[in-house]
Parts: structure tokens; sequence; C-alpha cells
């Protein structure tokens, strides 16, 4: 054997514990067998040609840089031994690069409602954090957005006292209620009463401070396990990264894993963006809390108004065996709009936001009509043709006083001269009247007393109270029996989406952060991979690229999914709106017997869809429905598969660079970018290639702070300024 090439084994024989050293040890029992490996050497960057002639050239071991792919093949093939797998160094490596990032990802956003939807937001957030970080800054702008609304409505009533609005007041409670609905499929619906009395009626202040309440405590807080494992992720990824340039920079090995860890730094912003949102701690806590508390509901015609804990004004889709929810084959066509969890608060984007701006709508006509002291037969008081059955400034309301007599059924029935279309007159109730101006406690519910004396002469909010008719009218609603509004069809037209710029500002930016995190924190690990020796992109570079364009591409498709789920639904919508079927259409409840006494007494009068939405099982009516339908399930499952391959492809792809699957020729020479021209390393150490290793090192790490660092601050910044609005 050639002294020099002896002395260059020597120099680098590592033993049989790492894969290059086995290597080293085939080429030399090759070269004592009599093989030229001299002539395979390579310089610098893979140059060949050192020692041209092998033992005959005229070369210096220090030129040797590696083998070529072919003598690697050769002699350090998987055929020649098999991988190698060091335990204490996969020890070491997992504790301090993966499994503190695995364990930061139980903190997570989940709240999914079952453990089957818990695994796929897990996955559909780890597969793809594009998806993850659009759907927390969606969030957060919807946020900023709700509370702009509720600054638009007027604070104070008319005068120079400066009185604060009480539907105004009332709109903060609805705030929360809407801004932690974002994680569930909120239904609005005016079909038994519900929405116009709990927007209008003073005796349910308890519900919506009892709504607030409930929902503020069971928010997301900090805690001592998210603080503990936040510390050890980031705790052991800084100090390793200050050890790897202080005593291994340019350490092949310890490059790869650090390019490889680099992947998993969003979750730090990400989950801590989810925190400053204040997102619900459990599943169902919207639903429990909605049908939690009771509310007083006006009562139809005649009925006085009742107390019940039933309501369909706000309401969250429930999965159910008998849920008759759209299906294209077996799929939902709704699709994740209606999985509950924050994961999945891209897919409600349209639904929530239609819903939001019907609320607010309705309370801004409230606030506006208190404002001009409206009553709710569309006269102000002291108008001509106010009468006993009209609110005055004598009543308050258009509620007969006790000591008057009750006129006629035929003087009920009439509408007085000057009535708008759509305006409603108050009609005398039955005796003993809970609106009746009454100085003691009203026997059967003391919330709805009126306290005599000069407070009795002054428009206030609990004047406004009357049959559900005229609640409906009072906020701009359209009469029960006028099914062809789409009010209160769950999915807005794309006429109302498009013309709103807004909407669509939001999604864009939301849609830029994303890809700005997802593509912030893989393009370091792959500059890191690829800028390494053997240059190239190879099996960890481009397993890293596959994560982030696996990542992307599963967000474009469940986005597109949103998109087309959004038209397939509003052709459904229309189909059911011209077979006489709406969208609001739910169990409509009337009085037993006409004297509604006890509202327990009561028949349905009409039902066709139990906590769905709006289509049954039924087959599409048209083409162009069933093409949109196959389009959003394709679209929709494809996604979720890339995801739901993506994540496990991650936490694999760390895994084999641990255990030492990517030790191999075709690996190490980064084949897959240089072909017959790649080469092995195997003939500098460390010290020999910090120089060239600094630069890229340094630039990755950099790139992977400074972007989780701002999308930290961004996400921090937008969060305060939804709390300060």
């Amino acid at each position: 054997m050639d002294p020099r090439l002896k002395g260059l084994f020597d120099d680098f024989q590592s033993g049989s514990e790492t894969w290059r050293g086995k290597c080293i040890e085939k080429l030399r029992q090759a070269a004592e067998d009599g093989a030229d490996i001299a002539a395979s050497l390579v310089g610098e960057d893979g140059v060949r040609g050192i020692a041209v002639g092998g033992n005959n050239a005229t070369w210096e071991p220090a030129q040797a840089w590696g083998v070529d792919i072919n003598t690697c093949y050769e002699y350090c093939s998987r055929a020649k031994f098999p991988m190698v797998f060091n335990y204490q160094v996969f020890l070491g490596r997992a504790t301090n690069y993966l499994l503190p990032w695995l364990a930061l990802t139980a903190q997570l956003p989940f709240e999914a409602g079952g453990a089957m939807a818990n695994i796929l937001s897990f996955c559909m957030s780890l597969g793809s954090p594009a998806l993850a970080t659009y759907s927390l800054v969606i969030t957060i702008l919807n946020q900023n957005w709700l509370r702009r609304l509720c600054n638009s409505l007027p604070k104070y009533e008319d005068g120079e006292n400066q009185i604060p609005n009480p539907y105004t007041t009332r709109m903060s409670s609805v705030r929360v209620l809407l801004e932690a609905a974002q994680q569930a499929p909120l239904r609005i619906s005016d079909a038994d009463g519900s929405l116009s009395s709990l927007i209008i009626l003073e005796a349910n202040n308890s519900w919506w401070n009892s709504v607030e309440k409930r929902l503020q405590a069971t928010k997301r807080t900090v805690t001592i396990s998210l603080v503990a494992q936040m510390l050890v992720a980031v705790g052991a990824w800084i100090l390793t990264v200050a050890g790897s340039f202080m005593s291994s920079l340019g350490d092949h090995t310890e490059a790869l894993v650090l390019s490889s860890s680099a992947l998993w730094t969003w979750l730090v912003p990400v989950i801590w963006g989810w925190i400053a949102v204040g997102t619900q701690s459990t599943s169902n806590t919207i639903d429990d809390t909605l049908s939690e508390f009771t509310l007083l509901r006006a009562g139809h015609q005649d009925a006085p108004p009742h107390r019940t804990s039933n309501q369909e004004g706000f309401r969250v889709v429930k999965h159910h065996p008998n849920e008759r929810l759209p299906k294209f084959l077996i799929f939902s066509i709704c699709g994740d709009e209606i999985q509950q969890g924050p994961t999945f608060n891209y897919a409600r984007v349209f639904t929530w936001w239609h819903a939001t701006k019907t609320v607010h709508t309705a309370f801004e006509r409230v606030a506006t009509k208190y404002n001009k002291r409206h009553p709710l037969s569309g006269r102000r008081p002291g108008e001509v043709g106010a009468s006993q059955g009209t609110p005055t400034a004598e009543t308050g309301t258009g509620v007969i006083d006790n000591n008057t007599t009750s006129p006629s059924p035929s003087d009920k029935e009439t509408t007085p001269s000057g009535v708008q279309p759509g305006d409603y007159e108050l009609q005398t109730l039955p005796q003993p009247s809970p609106f009746a101006r009454d100085p003691s406690p009203h026997p059967h519910d003391p919330t709805l007393s009126l306290t005599g004396g000069p407070r009795a002469l002054t428009f206030r909010m609990r004047n406004l109270n009357g049959t559900t008719s005229q609640l409906r009218a009072y906020c701009g609603f359209a009469p029960h029996d006028n099914f062809n509004t789409s009010q209160f069809d769950p999915y807005p037209p794309w006429s109302a989406i498009l013309s709103d710029a807004d909407l669509w500002k939001r999604i864009i930016v939301a849609a830029g952060f994303g890809l700005a995190v997802q593509w912030g924190t893989t393009i370091p690990a792959v500059i890191i991979a690829y800028l390494t020796d053997v240059k190239g992109l190879g099996c960890r570079s481009g397993s890293y690229l596959i994560y982030g364009v696996a990542g992307t591409v599963a967000f474009l498709l469940m986005f597109l999914s949103t998109l087309l789920s959004h038209g397939a639904m509003l052709a459904i919508q229309g189909q059911n709106q011209g077979s006489g079927m709406h969208g609001d259409e739910r169990v409509i409840v009337t009085p037993q017997g006409g004297d509604g006494a006890n509202p327990d007494d009561s028949v349905q009068e009409s039902v066709s869809v139990k906590n769905g939405d709006v289509i049954g099982r039924g087959a599409f009516r048209s083409a162009g429905s069933s093409t949109l339908a196959f389009l959003a399930v394709s679209t929709r499952l494809l996604g979720r598969a890339i995801a739901v391959a993506n994540a496990f492809w991650i936490i694999l792809s760390s895994l084999w660079e641990l255990v030492g699957f990517y030790d191999s020729c075709w690996c190490e020479g980064t084949t897959l970018s240089t072909g017959q021209n790649a080469w092995i390393v195997l003939f500098k150490r460390a010290v020999d290639l910090s120089e060239r290793a600094e630069g890229p090192w340094a630039g990755g790490v950099t790139m992977s702070f400074v972007v989780a660092f701002l999308s930290w601050l961004g996400f921090v910044l937008l969060c305060r300024d939804s709390k300060e609005r």
C-alpha cells in the first residue's frame, strides 16, 4: 500500500461505530488487497484526478477530501455492511433536537370534540404549518374586525347626558360570544324568536352576562406545563446551537441534525399566538354555554313571554347520527366548516363573517332606533295615530295600562294608518300582563315589572317589550312567513363575499403570513443541508424541501376546498329555497289552546331540519352542484391526505436522521442533484470544514430565529391591538 494512502487511512480511522469509520475501514482493506484506491480520490469540491496514475502519481494526503461515488458504491454500499446505529448518539441527539419539539406539539390547540378529530387536527397543523398559521392569523384579524364593528355602534344615547347606549353595552358580551364562536360552526336564527328576544329584551341582560363570564372563564390561559415545555424546547435548541458553533462547527453530522431541528421552530410563535388569541380550553364549551342559561323569549301573537333554556338564536351544528347534513357519497360537503376546533377556523371564514354581520347589523339598527326613541310600532311617542295600542309618553309602552279598558278584538286587529309594511302595532295582552306598568313586582316574572314614578315617563330599554313579530321587525328581520329571505341562511352569496374588500384583505394577509412562516422555517433548514459539504440537493435537503412543498400544497388544497364547498352549499341552499324549504326553517313552536299560559304546553308546528343546515340526504338537483360537491370533497380529502402524510414524513425524516438511515453513498453524495459527479467526504474533520460551514450555519440559524421572533411579535401585536380596541 502507498505510504501516503496508509497515512491517510491511519489519520481518519475512527473505528466501526460510525458509517464513515466503517467505509474507511473497507477502503483500507481493499487497498491492502491491491485495489487502486488512490485513483478514486477527489479533492476540494469533488475535483477528480488528484492522484492520476494511482500509486505512481504525485499527490499529497492533504489534497484528498474523499472518494468518488462509484468507489463508495463498490465498497461502502448497504450490500457491504448494514446501516450503522449508534445508540448513544441517537439518545443524545433525540433528547436535544427532537423530543422537546415533539413534546411541545401537545400545546397546539385541539378541542376538536373527539380523539380522531384531535388526531386529524394535530396532523393538519404539523403537516402544514402554513394552514395552522393561516387559521391563527385569520382568527386574530377577524377579532380585530369584529371589535372595529363594535366600536362603530353609537356609544351614547342622544342627548347631553352621554348615557351609555344599553345595546352598545350589550354588544360587548355579544362580541365575546362571536369571538369564541370562531372555533365552532355557529348558526343564527330567529325562527323561534330567540334571537330578537336576546337582542332587545332588557330581561336578557343576565343571559348575556352569564354567557360572557362563562366563555371568559373557559378561555385557555398560560399554564405551568406550557411554560415548562416552551422553555425546554427553546432552551435545548439554543444551547445545542451554541454548542454546535463552539465545538462542532463544520461537523457534517451536526450540521444536518441542526438543519432538521430548524423545521420545528414555527411551533413557538404559533402556539404562543393561539394562547394570546384566547381559544376555548375544551371542546363543546360554546354549545354547552348557549344551552345552560335561561333567557326570556317573547311570545307569539297574544301569548306572554316565557323563560326557557332552549333557544335557536345562537346554536352550534353538532354531529349526530340523524343529522341531515348534505353529503356526496359518504363524505360531508360542508367539510371542515362544521368541525370544531381552532385548527379548522380557516374553513369558517365566510359563514362566521356572515353570521357576525347579521348580528351586528341588527344591533346597529336597534341601537340607532333606541337613540331616536322609536317604539316597537315604528312611531315615536306623541305622533299622530298613537293610541292605547301604540307606545305613548304616558305609558312608555304599547301595552294598555292596568287602569284602562281593553279594546275589543276587532280593535286589536286594526292596523293604524301610516304604518309602513313590516311595522307592527303592539297588541293588548291578557291580564295580568307582564308588560303592564305596575309599581309592585310582577307575581310571575319580577324582571319584567316597571317601576312607577317619574322614570316610567322616560323611554328606556325596558319599554321595548312585545311579541315575536314586533321584535323581529325592530331588529330589521323579515317576517317569519317570508321564506324567500336569505337573512339567516348560513352560506352568504358570492356577491356579498366578493364585494367586501376588507374580508379578502384579511384572507390575503393571513395566507401571506402562513406561507411566510412555512417557508421562513423550511428555507433555513434547506440552506444548512444544501450548503454543507457535499453541496447539493440530497436526501436531507430534499426531504426538507418536500416538507415545505407538501405543506404548501396541502394548505392551497384545503383553501380551495373551502371555496368549492361554499359554492356547493350555496347551490344546494338555493335549490332548497326553490323547493320551499328555507335554511332558517327550524322547529316552530306555537301555543296550544290559545291561552299560552304555560310555555311547555306547545306543539311543533313545523319540523324540517334538526341541528343541520340546508338540505337532507336527497339527490342533487343539478349537475353543477354535483360537480362542485365532487370537487369540494376531492380537494379536501387530497389536502388532508397530504397534510397527514407530511406530518408523518417530518417525524420519520427526523428519526431517519438520528438513527443513521441517511448515512449511505446515495445520500452522503447528494446524488439527487450531482448524479455521476457525486462524491463522499471522508478525509476532512470538522475543524477543516468550519470556515466553509460558518456562513450557511449562521445564516440558517439566524433566519430561523428571526422568522420565529418576528412571527411571535406579529401575533402579540395583533392580539394586543385587538384587545385595545
